[in-house]
């Protein structure tokens, strides 16, 4: 009876594996494509747009993936309507990568990342760095330094102002040079919690990016925020892009209706790929509300 209780207990345990890689296997045929990204980058020309992969771990998926994120760097050369230089990031379309896709037995394989990033700079594409999580930061920053030092110029880093070193972080990238796209802060391991705290730091952060006179990225729905730095800064702030997700599109529109300044450069950030195999791995990763917040709300109070 004991002998035929573990058979029993073997046995279901070998159902519930198999089940739940049946599930992420199906979910891994669930994907936005190629084409529903082209379709939202001609539907809206007066928007710049960034794509991104949506990210996930399976090693299963991975050679794809990065293949795919080659596949892009063409498109968006064949979709260019000008000559993209150093000169005139703004008005380029970019992509974003997840250094988790270039990862092996968790360790990154920098040759394979460079490769690709050689690519890309051969058509003069931006790639913009980021991390998944926390844990993922240092490597990140690591990462995204030694690229510059090699002397790739198409490249830009993703620094969220929800951690508590986001002014030594800003500060060492503008001091080397770098391009940053500053953002509050997607998941649920930011150590700054208290979230106008957050604000203040993107405040902060975002006018040292402004007076540099160069380049950089201002990912964010706050459009309180946004007129702060208009009222300061007025048509410096051409010089920069603003960035929305997709998804608020509806919201964004009816917030610069009532804008009193012209937002020049403005983009959105698509994601593609593997939708519900993202989300199931990032489950317990994601803040529920925050993400309530910007998809119905436009922005996280």
């Amino acid at each position: 009876m004991l002998l035929l209780s573990m058979r029993t207990k073997i046995f279901y345990v070998l159902i519930i594996v198999i089940t739940i890689k049946l599930i992420f296997n199906i979910c891994g045929l669930i994907d936005i494509s190629y084409d529903t990204v082209l379709n939202e980058i001609n539907s809206n020309k007066e928007y710049k747009f960034t794509v991104g992969p949506l990210p996930y771990k399976n090693k299963h998926f991975v050679k794809n993936e990065i293949e795919r994120l080659y596949t892009f760097v063409d498109i968006l050369n064949d979709i260019k309507t000008i000559n993209y230089t150093n000169n005139n990031r703004i008005k380029q379309n970019k992509i974003t990568i997840k250094l988790v896709f270039f990862k092996k037995n968790k360790k990154l394989n920098f040759e394979l990342l460079e490769n690709f990033i050689k690519y890309a700079n051969k058509y003069n594409i931006m790639v913009g760095i980021a991390s998944l999580m926390r844990y993922d930061r240092f490597e990140e920053l690591n990462t995204y330094l030694k690229l510059l030092k090699l002397g790739y110029t198409n490249i830009f880093i993703t620094l969220a102002t929800y951690h508590d070193d986001i002014n030594e972080r800003v500060n060492l990238v503008l001091k080397h040079g770098g391009c940053v796209r500053l953002v509050k802060g997607w998941y649920n391991d930011g150590n700054v919690k208290d979230w106008k705290q957050v604000g203040k730091n993107y405040l902060k952060n975002a006018k040292k990016l402004v007076e540099t006179n160069k380049y950089h990225i201002l990912a964010t729905h706050d459009f309180d925020l946004l007129l702060q730095l208009y009222n300061i800064y007025g048509t410096k702030m051409d010089s920069i892009e603003i960035i929305f997700f997709k998804f608020s599109q509806r919201f964004v529109e009816k917030k610069m209706k009532k804008f009193p300044y012209v937002i020049k450069n403005k983009s959105f950030y698509k994601p593609y790929g593997k939708i519900c195999l993202s989300f199931l791995n990032n489950f317990t990763k994601y803040n529920f509300y925050r993400m309530f917040q910007r998809r119905y709300i436009g922005k996280v109070n």
